[in-house]
């Protein structure tokens, strides 16, 4: 299917990505003809990628009075307009006709209306991987006031972009904000991928477990998690706990302490480390996140591998649930639930890989290959038009 020329603009890219910037990293991968496909990091952080197409726009972001009461933590307008006037020099120097924003951060979908109004044959796609609204159960005025504007931002959107594409988690959101609409569409988290064989980096004496991203002490926090595989590791001594993360240091150190040489703390590394760490693993840890309908990146990233997961659920009705079901190789930790330290130990002891044939048929919809045709199909039809 022809391709064109693609502008992505995401968030933190590589070599230390964001969530969404891994995500677009797989995607782009996806493409036959890299060469046509560009990105366009924003980030406050000095960061660069030595790969060709990649550009950056670093600005501190600065609080906004008046974008905080629409969009709620969101930024002046002059990093809108920084963005808006790198992605222009990029589209005319190299004759872009397609422009995927990705959410969030909000400043690359409001760059896209901007992008929008000034190339009219331009095409202009909203990717959410994120969920716009996480407030739907709350009374306060504040929220609703944000709830109403956010709508009519998505409104607006509808009707400037050539399409929405939106994850499947978030159904429910975009159903209520924007009821039915052509122009919308739903796709799996965009990380299934086959993984090869690499040379191992672990202990071979030892039952390695690997966690990698980040923790939050709002939604993701890793105490509870750390405390039951504690228990585990009294059974099973030989348990050697590997996390590539960052955030919540506090309860990661005070673990450590208990923990011993049974948790080995990496901190933060660039992707490539992470993914010889999860290729090495034996098992892969993940933690949910404690809101409704949000789905850690990384679990279909395990998913790929084929190999057995420990899952820390906050809420039993999460968005990644119907996930775990057809994965089937995973043990779940309940938080506040009646978790066994022996059905986890037998879990380990057992641990197996699926093949790549039956994950690729599981999780079709999120082969970074399905969200490239949606890319492509929503280009042609704007063409057409």
């Amino acid at each position: 299917m022809e391709t064109g020329r693609v502008l992505f603009i995401t968030d933190d890219y590589l070599p230390f990505p964001s969530s969404n910037g891994a995500c677009v990293n797989r995607i782009v991968n996806a493409y036959q003809n890299k060469e046509s496909i560009y990105v366009l990091s924003f980030s406050a952080k000095e960061a660069e990628c030595k790969e060709p197409n990649v550009f950056y726009c670093h600005c501190k972001r600065k609080p906004s009075s008046i974008f905080n009461r629409v969009f709620g933590y969101c930024q002046d307008s002059d990093s809108v307009n920084k963005l808006y006037s790198q992605a222009c020099k990029i589209i005319t120097e190299n004759n872009i006709d397609t422009v995927v924003c990705v959410y969030r951060p909000i400043e690359c979908i409001l760059t896209g209306l901007k992008l929008k109004n000034t190339y009219k044959s331009l095409c202009v796609i909203g990717y959410f991987l994120d969920n716009i609204y996480e407030w739907s159960t709350s009374s306060k005025l504040k929220d609703k006031i944000l709830f109403i504007n956010q709508k009519r931002l998505l409104h607006s959107l509808n009707r400037s972009f050539d399409a929405l594409a939106v994850l499947k988690y978030y159904q429910p959101t975009f159903e209520k904000l924007l009821s039915k609409t052509d122009k919308l569409s739903y796709v799996g988290l965009p990380s299934l991928q086959e993984w090869q064989e690499n040379e191992n980096i672990f202990d071979e004496n030892c039952i390695n477990i690997v966690y990698t991203g980040s923790f939050y002490s709002n939604c993701r926090r890793p105490d509870e998690i750390l405390d039951f595989l504690q228990g585990v590791c009294t059974e099973l001594p030989q348990i050697r706990i590997y996390l590539y993360s960052w955030g919540c240091e506090e309860s990661v150190n005070a673990a450590k302490e208990k923990m011993g040489e049974n948790l080995v703390i990496c901190g933060r590394v660039p992707s490539k480390e992470a993914e010889k760490a999860i290729n090495s693993a034996d098992i892969l840890l993940n933690v949910g996140n404690d809101l409704p309908y949000a789905v850690p990146g990384k679990l279909i990233e395990y998913f790929s591998t084929g190999k057995s997961v420990i899952n820390f659920c906050y809420r039993r009705n999460d968005g990644a649930v119907k996930d775990c079901e057809k994965y089937e190789n995973i043990f779940n930790v309940y938080k506040d639930g009646d978790n066994s330290t022996e059905d986890c130990v037998k879990f380990i002891l057992n641990r197996h890989s699926l093949p790549w044939n039956v994950l690729e048929k599981r999780f079709y919809d999120c082969l970074p290959q399905y969200t490239v045709d949606i890319i492509s199909e929503t280009r042609l039809k704007s063409k057409n038009v």
